[in-house]
């Protein structure tokens, strides 16, 4: 849980530093509500993970993920809108590629060839 904790305060110190403070939600700035967020945050990453995991959502992993990934950045900035159109963008991308993950924990990519 701390390792979660420690990824998400990065990552949301880095939108801080990176982002114009317009796009932020202005509640960011307060360090009660930024530490309760990455908790909050940290608590939604573990526990959707194990629901997809275990098929406890009825969705498709990826759409559990593009749903996660909606609501983590809801908590973070004003406007959504170019979130929502990025991750569609991605999702689109990858499905052009397959991933395998090989029993030494490599991982290959390649090119999608439906059969």
């Amino acid at each position: 849980m701390q390792d979660v904790k420690n990824i998400s305060q990065h990552f949301i110190q880095q939108m801080m530093l990176n982002f114009h403070p317009d796009l932020l939600n202005t509640m960011l700035w307060k360090p009660d509500y930024r530490q309760g967020i990455i908790s909050l945050i940290a608590g939604m990453e573990i526990q959707i993970s194990r629901d997809l995991l275990q098929n406890n959502i009825a969705t498709s992993y990826d759409d559990g993920i593009d749903l996660f990934m909606e609501e983590y950045y809801k908590f973070l900035l004003k406007d959504t809108s170019l979130i929502k159109k990025a991750l569609r963008a991605s999702r689109l991308l990858l499905q052009q590629y397959q991933f395998q993950v090989l029993p030494d924990f490599e991982v290959r990519i390649s090119p999608f060839n439906p059969v």
